[in-house]
């Protein structure tokens, strides 16, 4: 037992626990420790820390094993939690929304991606772009538009337009600012961005250098990272 400051005149008396994994000592509540009817004051001898270290290392070194496990588990009751998915999502509409859409906000990089793979898909195109090589795309390009040079919100802009057999991977993709990927659209960038007001030299250069390009052939050297 330890006694924590004066209060009110007196000391307040604190009951501890030591966790048997580390030794370390903590107040003797469910914030510290599991709940374990079997165990003395009904909580885990081990501390939550310490806990959770344990199941990161089992799950670590029995991935395939508790792999299997689910997949027997959802085979085995299939129906049931189906079921029980489906009565969840009746009565928590408005929460699973509400959870959604504040996923989206914080994740657009990665929720565009999903939708842009989707997209591929439908027309038969490769699409094998990562958040990984998005990320490495932004900071090839100083974390600018590739045609303007100017630093705002940044999307993916297919070089090649997708309906024109544009595919979505590292090959084809340039970070692109609204209002520069509004302006290209579906046009071809040979055609179009010579005569685009943010015309560089320097950027188109840079561009076609990037993703390989030959200018005069207007070919592609494909490139694998």
């Amino acid at each position: 037992m330890f006694n924590f400051g004066d209060m009110l005149g007196g000391y307040m008396t604190i009951e501890t626990k030591k966790c048997i994994e580390c030794m370390n000592e903590y107040p003797t509540t469910k914030e510290y420790f599991y709940a374990n009817k079997s165990c003395k004051n009904g909580l885990s001898l081990i501390c939550k820390n310490c806990h959770k270290k344990y199941v990161k290392k089992y799950q670590e070194a029995n991935k395939e094993k508790i792999s299997n496990q689910k997949k027997q588990y959802y085979k085995d009751n299939k129906n049931k939690i189906l079921e029980d998915d489906k009565f969840y999502y009746e009565n928590n509409k408005d929460k699973i929304s509400k959870r959604e859409k504040l996923y989206c906000k914080n994740n657009k990089d990665k929720m565009n991606i999903k939708n842009q793979k989707r997209r591929a898909k439908k027309y038969g195109f490769d699409s094998t772009l990562t958040n990984e090589q998005w990320e490495n795309i932004k900071q090839s390009f100083n974390f600018k538009c590739a045609y303007c040079g100017e630093k705002k919100t940044l999307a993916q802009e297919h070089f090649i337009p997708l309906f024109k057999g544009g595919e979505y991977t590292h090959n084809n993709i340039v970070p692109s600012c609204k209002s520069c990927n509004s302006s290209k659209n579906v046009k071809s960038f040979f055609e179009w961005y010579p005569k685009y007001k943010h015309y560089s030299k320097e950027r188109e250069q840079e561009i076609l250098e990037y993703l390989n390009y030959h200018k005069q052939t207007k070919s592609q050297q494909f490139s694998f990272f």
